[in-house]
């Protein structure tokens, strides 16, 4: 059986891309959560670790204006 993903998000509480995020997570995994929340927030994302014991990681969080 192939390996399926859980994807868990964090997601800012006023963007306007969280329909669009939870689509295309729930169609390319069938499982997802997303999180309201900063990424430059340490304590936030250390129990966020803390809760989900992920295997992996990636960071694809981006500067969206200047």
């Amino acid at each position: 059986m192939p390996y399926r993903y859980e994807v868990h998000g964090v997601v800012r509480k006023n963007s306007a891309t969280l329909p669009l995020l939870e689509a295309i997570i729930k169609q390319s995994t069938g499982k997802g959560h997303l999180y309201y929340g900063d990424v430059t927030d340490s304590q936030f994302i250390d129990k966020l670790i803390r809760d989900i014991n992920p295997d992996e990681i990636y960071n694809l969080a981006a500067q969206s204006h200047v």
